[in-house]
């Protein structure tokens, strides 16, 4: 990540803290990513250097307005004025790390071969939770066919494979050497 989305992240998270409202900032700062990153006629008027920034900001204004909080269409605002808005996608992967790393929440991601029960789900949140010492723990939930058996867990850029694909390519790996 470009050091310029960390520092933007930064600040919108001291923001969200200060307002109380971390949450309520990530849920739109989700929002305003994925109208950046999905409509591609809106990304283009963004970053456009033949719109003007006014013209730029009034058309945030009118998407945004009604639910945003001042301050978080105040923040889209000033990556219009500073020319930052193409890093708005990446800002919002910060501002998701940052924020977990402050509250102590563990983001990870589950891939099993198989849909999980909500107890297995449970014992591998609570274990990663504990092995982490978080609060409490963000997972998201895939399924991976490919796997053939067990779970892989991604936490940052830490995997840990306990898949049976994965096992047998450690096999594979001492059977070469």
């Amino acid at each position: 990540m470009p050091l310029v989305e960390k520092r933007y992240a930064e600040a919108l998270v001291e923001l969200a803290a200060q307002a109380a409202a971390v949450e309520e900032y990530r849920k739109h700062l989700r929002e305003a990513a994925a109208a950046f990153e999905g409509v591609e006629e809106l990304r283009d008027f963004l970053l456009s250097a033949k719109v003007s920034r006014k013209i730029k900001k009034d058309m945030l204004n009118s998407l945004f307005a009604q639910e945003f909080k001042k301050d978080m269409l105040n923040f889209l605002f000033l990556l219009v004025d500073k020319d930052r808005i193409r890093y708005l996608p990446g800002i919002e992967i910060e501002f998701i790390k940052l924020a977990e790393r402050k509250n102590k929440i563990l983001g990870m991601k589950i891939i099993s071969a198989a849909p999980l029960d909500e107890t297995q789900l449970s014992k591998i949140k609570e274990k990663f939770r504990r092995q982490c010492n978080a609060a409490s723990v963000s997972a998201e939930v895939s399924i991976d066919r490919t796997l053939l058996g067990g779970v892989k867990v991604v936490i940052g850029d830490k995997v840990f494979d306990g898949s049976l694909k994965g096992r047998i390519s450690k096999l594979m790996d001492l059977v070469a050497k």
